[in-house]
C-alpha cells in the first residue's frame, strides 16, 4: 500500500526536500509552500504556520517513514517555542525520535522542530494503529 497517497498536506502545504534515518529514528527536512491558502487566513497580514499544521505534519512524516497507517492517539506535550513565518526559514527540519511499543503496537514519538537557527516547536505524542 502507498501510505504517501493518504497524506493530507504533502506536496501541497510542505514538500519533503530528504529524510536521514538515525539510530532513534529520523530526521525530515521539509520546505512549506509560502503560497498555500491556509496562510491566507492565518493571517492574511501577518502569516504564521498554524499550530495544528504541524502537528499534521509530523504525523504524515511518521507515516510515510514508518510505512504504517497509524492515527494520532494522544498528543503528550506541545511546547510552541517560535512561530514560523512562511518565506523566512528556506527549510524546515522535523527531528523525530521514534520508540516503538511492540506489545500494544504503539509509537511513541518525540519531535523537534528546528531551522539551522532556531527552535520552533517540541512535540510528544503517541500513534497507534489505524483501524
Amino acid at each position: 500500500m502507498n501510505y504517501e497517497n493518504k497524506n493530507f498536506f504533502k506536496d501541497n502545504f510542505y514538500y519533503i526536500k530528504r529524510i536521514e534515518n538515525n539510530d532513534s529514528g529520523f530526521i525530515a527536512h521539509i520546505q512549506l509552500n509560502e503560497k498555500h491558502w491556509i496562510y491566507s487566513s492565518h493571517f492574511p497580514e501577518n502569516p504564521i504556520t498554524p499550530g495544528v499544521c504541524l502537528v499534521q505534519i509530523a504525523k504524515e512524516l511518521i507515516v510515510i517513514n514508518l510505512k504504517q497507517n497509524l492515527n494520532i492517539t494522544t498528543v503528550k506535550n506541545i511546547k510552541f517555542l517560535n512561530i514560523i513565518v512562511p518565506g523566512k526559514s528556506d527549510f524546515i527540519t522535523f527531528k523525530i525520535a521514534i520508540k516503538k511499543d511492540e506489545d500494544d503496537a504503539k509509537i511513541k514519538a518525540n519531535i523537534v522542530i528546528e531551522d539551522s537557527k532556531i527552535a520552533y516547536t517540541k512535540i510528544s505524542m503517541v500513534l497507534g494503529p489505524k483501524l
